[in-house]
């Protein structure tokens, strides 16, 4: 082996020592940063997801309250209409003639009667069923006024107050001078 050829290991080992040295300070420098990086990217992206999830359960909650909201607000539209056709029923019972010649209007009285039927509470129902049933004596059946209060008192339920049907105004008559 010639002086040529030690020269040409020694240049190598050289090298080889000098990238070690090198890859050395910057693998000690460098990759604790960048590990330290990607820790902090890992960590951020968890809190990313966690808010995400926080987020998305809030807007679920949000979106079923929204329609518990709409269903109460339909059934109380549902409720209203409701309790206009009952108190419509009620007027137009108040001007059916008392004897039976006007049978047809009795039967239309009747067919929307029994329209209701199926979805009006039994309080109210019994109620109608007192004020419109000929076998109940005069003296016995309800106010009207008191049936239309029951009708009040099942759709607003605890926020009917103490309203009587003594409190609705009877137009009848009103107005006249004595």
């Amino acid at each position: 082996m010639g002086n040529g050829m030690i020269d040409v290991i020694f240049v190598m080992n050289l090298i080889t020592w000098v990238i070690l040295i090198i890859g050395g300070l910057l693998l000690h420098s460098y990759l604790p940063k960048y590990f330290q990086q990607k820790g902090e990217n890992l960590a951020t992206k968890e809190d990313i997801e966690e808010i995400t999830e926080k987020v998305e359960a809030v807007k679920v909650e949000y979106a079923r309250q929204l329609e518990r909201y709409k269903d109460d607000m339909n059934l109380m539209d549902k409720r209203r209409e409701l309790s206009a056709r009952v108190v419509d029923l009620i007027n137009r019972y108040k001007e059916l003639p008392s004897t039976a010649a006007e049978e047809n209007q009795l039967r239309l009285f009747e067919q929307e009667y029994y329209k209701l039927v199926p979805w009006i509470p039994s309080d109210i129902l019994k109620a109608l069923n007192s004020l419109f049933s000929n076998s109940v004596p005069a003296a016995t059946k309800p106010d009207s006024k008191d049936v239309i209060v029951e009708v009040r008192r099942a759709i607003l339920k605890d926020d009917c107050g103490d309203f009587k049907g003594a409190d609705i105004v009877h137009f009848v008559g009103f107005g006249k001078k004595s």
